[in-house]
């Protein structure tokens, strides 16, 4: 066997070890709600009316007597691994009034149709550096965190007075670096040199813009730079604002991003000296010894500008649902006391709705049979039925199914001798069927240079 076979079965064995990872989640008294959910099997939906989530919407609940498990036969695993699913939210959508100081305001939860609370929504105004929400949005969707940037004249060119992070043209960063440059200082020069990495230029950069604002449907929002620094002819709404922001806060780096009070740049400038930096939040809400630290939120970004006044778009968790507050046109210190009034207040009416609606159980770990495999997953009773968690199973049934393919795998490679690629899997019969499934589509490429194994996934995770 050559060295890129072994190092193929290699990378199965290591593929493998990664998804019989399991659960550690703890066991004990549990609290779920009902969820009504629509499960895809193959070409057909199979609507679950009675299936359970647990309290942050990490599992999915479903009888284990339900038609969906309950066929023993032992193709069926490939036909359960595959089994994806999506939750109905029937739960009333809440909304309430406040008075608040700043000139507009807006609570979405969870989308930005949802609105909990607005004033004002659609009224022009100025972002000010709540536009470096954007500019981070493109820049996770077109670019790659360990991309190494070298900064040009572009960090210079950005007016005198701006806020800055204070790099220089020939510094190199990574785009990660430059992200918290440009979020937690609010650093201008480094939205101009995330700008020109990603586009080529702050203009063709501002033009990216303004095709995702309008492709987001926020089109009363119009960009003229990457950074906020005011123009008359740069403005959003409440409401197209926090469209943008549920957008980015899609990403798990992001909301790393705004949640950060500090970060510690390490870099290297023109001549090769190394640099350090340590860059400290302008949103007062992260900040402990603050008096406007607050525990209601887990993130968030400011702005200002004489025209703007004081910008705030601010983000929570709460019982699985997201919440993003917009204040526009506020004060220094009320938009802190406007956002914390408004997210408490959000959070209350989930939780009064969530604490009637709930029902406890104990959950365990069970050993159930399934296809002829003997797994372990998280169940509970209820009802006088047995409810597991349908994505353990069909975790545990992935691993399987790659432990097969891994035989297979090894089996091709020494008969055949030679390197499958993706047309392979769809012209073998005996492969392509059970292996080369919509939802777990992997396959293996050869080059020159060797080869890479392929791995789709959703590069965002709610």
């Amino acid at each position: 066997m050559n060295s890129k076979k072994i190092m193929v079965i290699s990378l199965l064995s290591m593929m493998l070890s990664f998804l019989m990872i399991s659960d550690t989640s703890a066991m004990g008294l549990t609290t779920f709600k009902k969820e009504p959910t629509v499960f895809f099997d193959g070409d057909k939906e199979v609507l679950i009316e009675n299936a359970l989530v647990d309290r942050d919407h990490q599992h999915i609940y479903i009888p284990f007597d339900h038609l969906l498990l309950s066929n023993t036969s032992k193709a069926d695993i490939f036909r359960i691994s595959s089994i994806r699913w999506e939750p109905i939210f029937q739960e009333e959508l809440f909304t309430f009034d406040e008075e608040i100081y700043s000139k507009a305001a807006v609570v979405i939860e969870d989308a930005s149709k949802n609105i909990m609370f607005g004033k004002n929504v659609d009224e022009h105004l100025f972002p000010a550096s709540t536009t470096k929400i954007m500019t981070a949005l493109i820049a996770l969707e077109r670019g790659n965190l360990d991309d190494l940037v070298r900064v040009g004249v572009e960090a210079e060119e950005v007016p005198w007075d701006s806020s800055k992070a204070h790099i220089k043209p020939g510094d190199i960063l990574t785009l990660e670096q430059l992200l918290y440059g440009m979020m937690i200082p609010s650093g201008n020069d480094a939205a101009a040199a995330i700008a020109v990495h990603i586009a080529g230029s702050v203009e063709a950069f501002v033009s990216l813009m303004n095709e995702k604002a309008k492709e987001l449907g926020a089109i009363n929002t119009n960009f003229k730079n990457p950074h906020g620094y005011h123009d008359k002819e740069q403005y959003t709404t409440a409401i197209d604002l926090a469209t943008i922001a549920q957008e980015a806060w899609e990403y798990d780096f992001f909301q790393k991003l705004v949640g950060a009070e500090r970060y510690e740049a390490y870099f290297t400038d023109i001549e090769g000296t190394e640099i350090k930096r340590t860059w400290r939040a302008t949103n007062q809400q992260l900040i402990p010894r603050s008096p406007f630290y607050s525990e209601v939120v887990s993130g968030g970004k400011t702005g200002y500008t004489s025209a703007s006044r004081h910008t705030l778009v601010s983000f929570a968790k709460h019982l699985g649902h997201d919440y993003i507050t917009v204040i526009l046109r506020g004060e220094r210190d009320g938009r802190y006391l406007d956002t914390v009034q408004l997210m408490s207040r959000a959070k209350e009416i989930r939780q009064d709705y969530y604490d009637k609606n709930k029902l406890t159980a104990l959950k365990k770990q069970q050993l159930i049979t399934l296809n002829g495999h003997q797994v372990k997953v998280s169940s509970f009773e209820y009802q006088n039925k047995t409810y597991v968690a349908v994505d353990e199973i069909v975790h545990y049934m992935n691993a399987s199914k790659y432990q097969i393919f891994q035989k297979q795998m090894a089996n091709v490679l020494l008969e055949r001798a030679f390197l499958p690629n993706k047309a392979f899997f769809k012209n073998n019969k005996r492969l392509s069927g059970p292996f080369y499934s919509p939802l777990l589509e992997f396959y293996v490429t050869t080059e020159k240079e060797g080869f890479s194994l392929i791995g789709r996934s959703n590069p965002r995770g709610r």
